[in-house]
């Protein structure tokens, strides 16, 4: 399920090559969703910011 607000030159899940692991999901959000908010929350990013 892509967003329909995304622009025209945004990529689009339903075009990658997947994952190279399984995951089991629990909400509907597309995968670059859930990657960016994996990268904001993590540790290394936060040390980033300092």
């Amino acid at each position: 399920m892509e967003r329909k607000d995304l622009a025209s030159y945004a990529s689009k899940s339903s075009q990658s090559k997947g994952r190279r692991y399984v995951e089991e999901f629990k909400d509907d959000r597309p995968a670059f969703e859930r990657d960016r908010d994996r990268i904001i929350h993590c540790a290394a990013f936060r040390r980033l910011m300092y």
